[in-house]
């Protein structure tokens, strides 16, 4: 089961001031399975409530699973994780890689499941890790531009104000443009990280799960480099990727130097 969360809130004074969670959870076979809008105003839940809404949302729609694993996702985690009333304990059980709080190998177990935390900012390529740049391949979701959806009342509202810095006017004034792009967000970080994870096994035979673009680039590369299309690459190329004493193996794959290369490249 995975299940792709997002928050709406303003800022008053020196507290973000919580709206609403969007809740997104599928068991990817199914495609979007269940979604839920669920309203904070302003108070702060646990990460163990958001938990049961999550399984909540799942067992409505049908979606329900034969395990107690559930992997969490979002597109910057961090500002999810920060709306949390225990947000401090949960960043302390995350690895934090490149900067971005994940859950490496053991899970954070919660109301009896065991809950994996992504980001699919960790899955973006450089220089283009906007939710509307990742969205814009995928085929059914992208990132809804909210400007261009607002209600001439809404927009006499907000007055000259940045409509994504009040959100709470626009879910007083134009409920409906509030969810859909609320809703958006959460399916489109769903849908990319969905398309990655099939990518990943169906077009590069990278089993398991992608965590980061880098990881998958390298594994990819790995599969690459033991299929039969590494034996007959010209030894010009592996002179020039791995130095002389590789590209003289000749693609021998049992020899020391051929497996330095592939050991180096697993620890990446």
């Amino acid at each position: 089961m995975v299940a792709s969360i997002d928050a709406e809130w303003v800022r008053r004074g020196s507290r973000n001031h919580i709206l609403s969670f969007q809740i997104v959870a599928t068991n990817i076979a199914d495609d979007f399975a269940g979604e839920t809008m669920w309203y904070w105003d302003g108070d702060r839940r646990s990460s163990a409530a958001l938990v049961l809404k999550i399984l909540e949302t799942a067992k409505v729609s049908g979606a329900f699973w034969d395990r107690p694993i559930l992997t969490i996702v979002a597109h910057n985690l961090l500002a999810e994780i920060s709306c949390l009333s225990d947000r401090n304990e949960i960043l302390r059980r995350c690895h934090l890689v490149q900067g971005k709080p994940v859950t490496l190998g053991k899970p954070i177990v919660m109301e009896g499941v065991q809950v994996h935390l992504r980001d699919t900012m960790l899955l973006a390529p450089a220089g283009a890790r906007s939710l509307a740049a990742i969205s814009a391949s995928n085929r059914v979701h992208q990132k809804v531009v909210l400007d261009e959806i607002l209600s001439p009342a809404c927009r006499d509202a907000l007055s000259a104000a940045p409509a994504i810095e009040r959100m709470d006017i626009i879910l007083q004034h134009d409920r409906c443009a509030y969810e859909t792009y609320a809703m958006h967000d959460a399916k489109a970080t769903l849908e990319y990280y969905a398309s990655i994870q099939r990518a990943a096994k169906e077009l590069f035979g990278v089993g398991g799960e992608t965590i980061t673009i880098s990881a998958l680039s390298a594994k990819a590369f790995l599969a690459w480099l033991t299929s039969s299309e590494a034996s007959s690459a010209s030894s010009e190329f592996r002179t020039s990727v791995f130095g002389t004493a590789v590209a003289q193996t000749q693609g021998a794959r049992g020899s020391p130097e051929w497996i330095e290369v592939l050991e180096w490249i697993r620890k990446i």
